[in-house]
């Protein structure tokens, strides 16, 4: 009734100030929204926090950890000081100590047990206490969102939500936390590792996963998971300062009982019930001493961490407290005043903030430009901590198209994967990052380089002499795509000291996108591509020559321009010949005969004298695939082989319906045939193995590697980031492995927030959905496995003996439902769904049991 007076009393005087001086302040200052949201997370969490004191007050407690480095007390009591009172620690007051830090991270990770849903209320206080309670960014659950009133407060704040299938997830979850990491707002991101609270199910899934597997069983927490914890940690790196280790414990709880039966959300709101001390075990971590890179290491880490707090329950449940220096306690609700000034902040907030994102979204990218974004990238690079080249084993790069994708020529099976781009619905993400893609183990490194160029997509790379890679070009764009930067730079990554060089040449190719290069000796051949002039885009047919020797470029303008020559065009193939270079196919919006962008050319080289080059027209055979953009090629041997692309049909002068294939081609250059490939796929159908265009292709090994891609759905395009194997013996090409799940498949992609999908069509009975949630998999082992005719040590279907893993599933159904319905425990599934999720179980433990090394932890 309180509150309610004082949002009604309140409401009517703050209209009139808004609309009077709020309104035109927000017009003039965009940049106040950050700001305003900061400061309508903290009149949220006062007005929470009362509310929840209304219902039975509690007091904090903090404790300080036992045995600690100097630098470590320094860091705990810096943060603490300003909202507990602590008095003298070890005789020395926390004034008069040298090594405390005078400025405080603003930017850093809070992990913590979590007992009860009000884990993260009570952990709210504690930020609250630090003034810190308006940059707490916390993970949730996506479910949370239909609480009436708090999930609508919830995606206000901008928390992060997961579907809790780390297939769906990792994608929305690596854009947020980039998100974080380039914003200027300070951040506290919680983390609750175990995933899910106390409880009988969850504890029995813990100790059944740690027998399993030779681990220590906990005795007050569960295991946690480090896929998600992993994964956030190596994304934003040192970006934060480091990791509140933070360990709670209610008072009036027994070892006997789990704490959510007792202090659980009904005992109170419902009854008043609430723990009388809430203690707080803080210890700091910081992120130089955290081996976040190396997944094997941090996962002994995290279990360690672990252990400790297990330990520490233990004594809590014993005496009562946890061990070491303890704060007053401290009241949990703030003042009737801040109440009342918290319901006042909260409806000025939310109404500037309605208006800010009403105006943002009509006109946020007519003042972007493509060099003010590029500046600041720039800027936050010259800022970054790094002093030296440093590798940082991640789960696998974001999904992303018209990428560099090339082989190493040093070392095999080892890919490089520069740039690239990622369509998202009306946004478009560009990337200047650098991987290692390693075949072997199937694992990617990102390497954070002192030097490397710009964000880019639809430029051009390839292996010349001397272990070095050329890359020329390429475009930048605004995230609505309304304005483009093409770039005419050229760039040399070297394979033996792993570094990118910029030459700086006088003179160069015009600036483009979309163009092609061949490597023909010693020269490298470019041809064509676009450049976007604002208002129309220009498709180019000049040639250029590149010496590896010199290192310089020269332009072809020696050929007689009345001999035949291929059309202006992009996005065509262009890989080396014994003769010289084959140019293929590609797209203009130039039109002019039939069959125009589906012709082949051989330019004719001499290495001895390269100004012989001559453009020959070859015939086309009748076994040639149809007219396409998109495709890609790789060469292979006396041959070069085509994969993928879109057909385009024209509806009106407008308008195209394009039809996305995934067919493999092989061309053989003694004969210009064609040879339609036909791939055996035998543990996935072709909807895993979609069509496509704009994928990347490398041959590694003796191996064909294919990543992403784009698949289009009507007028919706979704950006694939899978990878394929396609091994080649003897010039053929009849097994296909998938080397990575496919984290991202196009049925399963849906809108940020609700609206329909076609997810439903994964969960057909024949395996088809290809979702891996790994992060969710500490059930897999646990059921009996009676059913399966052969099992392992753990009780687990044996994949040996099953040609597929459709069979696989299928003669092991029932075991498959049982271990999803132990997964889905106190979920409300149907049986589609459940079916779905069974899938997921038996084709982890397939790739498992095949020995695919993949970098995925089981927890």
């Amino acid at each position: 009734v309180f509150g309610i007076y004082c949002l009604l009393t309140c409401s009517t005087v703050l209209l009139i100030t808004y609309i009077a001086i709020i309104i035109p302040f927000i017009i003039f200052c965009q940049p106040i929204e950050r700001r305003l949201q900061e400061v309508l997370q903290k009149a949220w969490v006062y007005l929470l926090l009362a509310v929840t004191a209304n219902a039975a007050n509690s007091e904090l407690v903090m404790t300080l950890p036992e045995e600690c480095g100097p630098a470590m007390e320094a860091a705990v009591l810096q943060k603490l000081q300003c909202g507990f009172q602590f008095g003298n620690y070890r005789g020395t007051s926390v004034a008069d100590r040298p090594n405390t830090p005078k400025e405080d991270f603003q930017r850093d990770v809070i992990i913590s047990n979590h007992q009860i849903y009000m884990d993260w209320i009570y952990l709210w206080a504690v930020m609250a206490r630090l003034h810190r309670q308006g940059s707490v960014k916390i993970i949730l659950k996506r479910s949370l969102l239909n609480i009436p009133i708090m999930g609508v407060g919830m995606r206000l704040l901008n928390f992060i939500f997961l579907h809790r299938n780390w297939e769906v997830d990792k994608i929305r979850f690596g854009i947020r936390l980039r998100r974080l990491v380039f914003g200027e707002m300070p951040f506290s991101l919680v983390i609750f590792p175990e995933g899910t609270t106390l409880c009988e199910n969850s504890v029995t899934k813990s100790k059944n996963f740690a027998v399993t597997n030779g681990m220590s069983v906990p005795k007050h927490t569960i295991l946690p998971r480090v896929t998600g914890m992993q994964f956030a940690l190596a994304t934003l790196g040192d970006h934060i300062g480091g990791i509140f280790d933070l360990t709670v414990g209610y008072s009036g709880t027994k070892t006997t009982e789990y704490p959510e039966d007792t202090f659980g959300l009904k005992s109170l709101f419902l009854h008043g019930i609430a723990p009388h001390h809430i203690h707080v075990h803080a210890k700091y971590h910081s992120i130089d001493t955290v081996p976040y890179s190396d997944p094997e290491e941090f996962k002994k880490w995290l279990h360690a961490r672990y252990q400790e707090k297990d330990a520490l329950m233990a004594k809590f449940y014993k005496d009562g407290f946890f061990p070491g220096p303890r704060s007053k306690p401290t009241p949990l609700a703030p003042r009737s005043a801040m109440l009342i000034v918290s319901l006042a902040t909260i409806v000025v907030t939310v109404l500037s903030c309605m208006t800010i994102q009403s105006l943002v979204s009509s006109s946020s990218d007519c003042d972007e430009d493509p060099h003010e974004i590029l500046g600041k990238i720039t800027k936050q690079r010259a800022l970054s901590k790094e002093s030296t080249a440093t590798r940082v084993v991640v789960e696998r790069p974001s999904a992303r198209v018209n990428a560099v994708f090339v082989a190493n020529p040093l070392k095999r099976g080892e890919m490089l994967l520069f740039g690239g781009e990622r369509l998202m619905g009306n946004k478009c993400e560009f990337y200047g990052d650098t991987f290692l893609f390693d075949a072997t183990f199937g694992t990617w490194t990102l390497l954070n380089l002192l030097i490397s160029p710009s964000p880019r997509s639809a430029h051009q790379a390839i292996i010349i002499p001397d272990g070095k890679m050329l890359m020329f070009g390429g475009e930048f764009g605004t995230s609505k795509e309304t304005k483009f930067l093409h770039f005419s730079d050229t760039w040399v990554f070297d394979f033996k000291a792993y570094t990118w060089q910029a030459l700086n040449l006088k003179i160069h190719p015009s600036s483009r996108s979309g163009h092609r290069i061949a490597v023909c000796g010693s020269h490298v051949i470019l041809y064509g591509g676009f450049f976007d002039t604002g208002s129309q885009a220009k498709y180019l047919d000049d040639m250029w020559i590149f010496d590896t020797k010199s290192m310089e470029w020269t332009k072809v303008d020696w050929m007689n321009e009345y001999e035949g020559r291929p059309s202006a065009r992009s996005g065509f193939t262009f890989v080396a010949h014994p003769d010289g270079a084959l140019l293929y196919g590609g797209y203009s919006q130039i039109k002019s005969k039939k069959g125009e962008m589906q012709d082949i050319w051989l330019l004719k080289i001499d290495p001895s004298d390269i100004k012989t080059l001559r453009w020959k027209k070859l015939k086309l055979t009748p076994n040639a695939p149809l007219p396409r953009s998109g495709s890609t090629s790789v060469l292979f041997g006396d041959a070069m082989i085509n994969f993928g692309g879109v057909i385009d049909e024209e509806l009106s002068d407008e308008f195209l319906m394009g039809t996305c294939v995934n067919g493999l081609y092989k061309y053989e250059f003694s004969n210009n045939g064609w040879q339609q490939l036909d791939p055996i796929i035998e543990d996935f159908d072709a909807k895993v193995f979609c069509g496509r265009f704009n994928s990347m292709m490398a041959i590694a090994d003796g191996s064909l590697y294919i990543y992403g891609g784009i698949f289009e759905v009507g007028d919706r395009q979704f950006t694939l980031d899978d990878l394929f194997s396609l091994e080649l013996k003897s010039g053929k090409m009849n097994q296909l492995q998938k080397v990575s799940p496919d984290l991202d498949q196009c049925w399963n992609l849906q809108p940020e927030e609700g609206g329909s999908s076609d997810s439903d069509n994964s969960d057909d009975s024949d395996g088809s959905d290809d979702s891996d949630s790994s992060d969710d998999s500490d059930s897999s082992g646990d059921s009996d496995g009676s059913d399966a005719a052969t099992t392992d040590a753990l009780g687990r279907p044996v994949a040996a003996g099953y040609a597929s893993l459709k069979d696989f599933f299928d003669n092991n159904v029932d075991y498959w439902m049982d271990a999803a319905r132990q997964e889905n425990v106190g979920e409300d599934v149907n049986d589609k769904k459940l079916r779905s999720t069974a899938f997921v179980i038996a084709k982890r433990i397939w790739t498992e049991q095949q020995d695919l090394k993949m970098n995925v932890s089981l927890e």
